[in-house]
């Protein structure tokens, strides 16, 4: 008797651990469901950082969940790779790098408003640099350091209107340029996109047909998708708004094709009337 209560007691021992990792591995399996479900069609709200204030900026631009978000594209690009002084043209936004030559100096002029100047040592050649009213980066601006700098060269007097400092390596070759407003800044739209492709990459799908596609040698729409906001060339980035061009156009006849299908299959709506009045009235006017 007390060895068959010993094994039940044993027995209620196992059964009760393993309904406790029964339990155990039910939630872990429950909360990675709940991880992993991700759709497009979920709101931008989902993302970090996006709260009721920036949900109401991005629904004026017409974007509301993480579809609109990923198809919200840049109508340009900033070239940001280096380039030699012998090969930009006058005027031009280019990113110039090389060994600061001289401190920083500020220059106050009128009412809050600065000059930063810096020289910039690009192999033989001095490059003064200036800054516009951004006096606080003269702290990033430190002498016999190399830097990255955008802005618009100007080649007659040979120095560089400065518009921002990139981080040395970690500069992208092309920028995206969005579309904005006074609720939401550039950046932050950028770094937004980011978030989205980073999340939600996996859940985008080819709509338009495997054939049509290799016909008219588009892009599959996750590389489209990718290739507008993070373009490596301007050739990439070509490619890429051509396929989006097509989607756009496809997807509207499409509904135009949709809309042509339901005048065929769906019959007017009837109205009753009473066909002597009708008659009286037209016979009443003045042009009968």
């Amino acid at each position: 008797m007390f060895s068959i209560l010993l094994d039940r007691k044993a027995n209620s021992k196992q059964l009760a651990g393993s309904l406790r990792f029964v339990i155990r591995l039910s939630c872990h399996t429950h909360i990675e469901k709940e991880v992993m479900t991700v759709a497009l069609t979920d709101s931008v709200s989902t993302l970090p950082g996006v709260g009721p204030k920036r949900v109401d900026a991005l629904a004026a631009l017409g974007i509301t969940d993480i579809a609109s978000l990923l198809t919200y594209y840049p109508f340009r690009y900033n070239d940001m790779r280096v380039k030699n002084l012998n090969e930009i043209q006058d005027q031009e936004q280019v990113t110039l790098k090389g060994v600061v030559a001289a401190p920083p100096t500020i220059a106050r002029f009128g009412r809050k408003k600065t000059r930063l100047n810096f020289r910039l040592l690009i192999d033989h050649d001095v490059v003064p640099v200036t800054f516009f009213n951004q006096p606080w980066l003269q702290k990033q601006i430190t002498v016999e350091e190399p830097i990255m700098v955008y802005g618009r060269f100007d080649a007659n007097r040979k120095q560089l209107n400065g518009m921002k400092i990139l981080a040395s390596g970690n500069a992208d070759p092309m920028a995206s340029v969005y579309p904005s407003n006074s609720g939401i800044r550039q950046k932050t739209i950028q770094q937004l996109v980011q978030a989205a492709w980073d999340q939600y990459h996996d859940e985008i799908t080819d709509l338009i047909p495997a054939p049509i596609a290799t016909h008219y040698r588009l892009l599959d729409r996750q590389q489209m998708i990718h290739d507008m906001h993070f373009p490596e060339t301007l050739a990439a980035a070509q490619a890429a708004r051509r396929s989006a061009k097509f989607e756009e156009f496809f997807l509207f006849q499409m509904q135009l094709q949709q809309l042509k299908h339901q005048d065929k299959t769906q019959s007017g709506v009837p109205i009753a009337y009473d066909n002597e009045q009708v008659t009286a009235l037209t016979q009443s006017l003045p042009m009968n």
